[in-house]
């Protein structure tokens, strides 16, 4: 079973945060916080979680399931991609994901940290915040700019001829291709918090500039194609040295699925694990927690939305904010 949190735990987390060693790492899960999980997915209504947008297509695309055989999301977008090609896959995640979604609790409680770090930081600088995300929605970056935080983002790139780079838009919203991670210095956690679309996004302008354009890593060979090449390093140096060197809380992520396993294998290989990384889930099985311990990570069972609370509250008598 896995174990509860202490109060010290959100201490811990906070003062981590002011060093600039927290790098908080968002799963769909965060999306179903204060969701009624008796109620049934509509589009547009509110965000799914991955099962959701699996039977979602499943049952829209008439996917034909074996008896007793749930909806997976990769194994349905695959079949899809292989009958129709990428342009009717993404046609249908564009149509799911390009509204303005609420952010919940989860994405305001960690848009207070950028204001956090900067008034603890004192005479020292102010490391700002890394946060990556395999979510495709913007319910992050809604947080971000509800409380006129700036922010940088960073997209991975599932499609066309950058296949494997990524882009990065600046609070301008200029977007500018990541050509060579080592030396592109425009993403600087020292001036600004940055925001890590690993998996790529939905893009919610995609007229406004050449270089914007849906992309996701949804697929059995669009995992595969990330994991083969070298994805930190096509990341500026700033965020890669980050993701090396820091603790890691894993929020809304099940390991129940093989290509997040694998995934989280990939960056885990580049990060030094003499700093403890944690993961907090609402239900976890005796399978999840070692699977977790496995890979070194102390895994909390705790609601997200109990979490976000706390959290905030933390971060609110620390840095004397309004949460």
């Amino acid at each position: 079973m896995a174990a509860k949190p202490d109060s010290v735990w959100y201490a811990d987390l906070a003062m981590e945060l002011e060093a600039g060693r927290l790098t908080p790492f968002l799963g769909a899960g965060v999306n179903m916080v204060g969701v009624d999980r008796g109620s049934p997915y509509v589009p547009g209504a509110r965000l799914p979680d991955s099962s959701e947008l699996a039977t979602y297509l499943a049952t829209k695309r008439r996917y034909e399931l074996k008896e007793g055989e749930k909806p997976e999301l990769i194994k349905v977008a695959q079949w899809m991609f292989s009958r129709l090609g990428t342009v009717p896959l993404y046609d249908e995640l564009h149509k799911l994901f390009d509204h303005d979604f609420p952010p919940t609790a989860v994405h305001d409680a960690l848009a207070m940290m950028p204001e956090y770090v900067r008034r603890t930081a004192g005479a020292y600088q102010v490391e700002y915040p890394l946060l990556i995300t395999t979510n495709y929605d913007d319910a992050l970056e809604r947080a971000f700019a509800a409380r006129d935080e700036p922010f940088d983002v960073l997209t991975y790139l599932a499609t066309g001829k950058n296949l494997g780079r990524f882009v990065h838009t600046d609070p301008s919203g200029k977007v500018t291709l990541v050509k060579l991670g080592k030396t592109y210095h425009g993403a600087d956690l020292k001036e600004r918090p940055v925001i890590l679309k690993l998996h790529g996004a939905v893009w919610r302008a995609a007229l406004s500039n050449p270089l914007g354009q849906d992309s996701y890593v949804v697929t059995e060979d669009d995992y595969i194609e990330s994991m083969a090449g070298d994805v930190i390093a096509r990341l500026p140096h700033a965020v890669s040295a980050r993701m090396q060197a820091c603790h890691y809380l894993f929020l809304g992520y099940s390991l129940r699925d093989w290509n997040l396993r694998a995934m989280l294998h990939r960056i885990w290989k580049e990060h030094v694990r003499e700093n403890k990384s944690w993961a907090v889930e609402r239900e976890a099985d005796d399978a999840e927690v070692s699977a977790w311990q496995s890979r070194d990570v102390d895994i909390f069972e705790l609601d997200l939305g109990e979490f976000a609370g706390t959290f905030a509250d933390e971060l609110s008598r620390a840095g004397e904010l309004a949460p």
